[in-house]
């Protein structure tokens, strides 16, 4: 198992940083977190995510691209319509 800390929830420190929820920057970033994953020696090549609100969400969205690796999602307390329901 491997949690990873997105650039967008200002956890962490980096260079790079989201301006925006759900774009297509982290979907793209996301896709070669996957990949790379998936890639290691110590993988079998199947990576499934698990994600409750925002991370359920970007499951989903992550999901709807078809990575290759990506063989399963688990979300829970999410919704289908973000915006209205994050910002209001």
């Amino acid at each position: 198992m491997l949690g990873l800390d997105w650039e967008w929830d200002g956890d962490c420190w980096i260079d790079r940083l989201y301006y925006d929820e759900y774009s297509m920057q982290e979907l793209d970033d996301g896709e070669e977190v996957i990949a790379w994953l998936a890639a290691q020696s110590w993988s079998n090549g199947c990576v499934f995510m698990y994600g409750k609100s925002w991370g359920g969400f970007n499951g989903l969205q992550l999901g709807a691209r078809r990575p290759a690796a990506l063989k399963g999602i688990i979300t829970l307390y999410f919704t289908g319509i973000p915006h209205q329901t994050h910002h209001n």
